[in-house]
């Protein structure tokens, strides 16, 4: 298994969509785009306790590199170890050793 890196110029399977961000009422382009991708099926909104609920780690998450490394651990534990290899990499330029590393908000 390898990490999934086959998305435009190499930006992976998914893009992260900062919901609170958008405007709560009255900006009717965003609340479309946003219902036009829901609809399409291309977004997962991951509800808590849901089949596909996940947790989102920024790699300038102050913590990301202690849970990429954790993550790394228990897939070359499972037999991955190609796949480990590259969560490492992640790992190492992740958390406190991100250029931007910054507490979660």
């Amino acid at each position: 298994m390898k990490l999934d890196r086959n998305g435009p110029a190499g930006s992976g399977k998914y893009a992260v969509v900062k919901l609170r961000r958008l405007p709560s009422q009255g900006d009717a382009k965003h609340s479309e785009a946003l219902n036009l991708l829901l609809a399409g099926g291309f977004v997962t909104l991951g509800y808590p306790g849901s089949e596909d609920e996940f947790f989102v780690v920024m790699l300038k998450d102050r913590y990301a590199d202690e849970a990429l490394n954790a993550y790394a651990q228990a897939a070359a534990d499972d037999g991955e170890g190609e796949y480990a290899a590259e969560v490492r990499v992640l790992a190492q330029r992740s958390g406190r050793h991100h250029p931007n590393s910054k507490k979660p908000d």
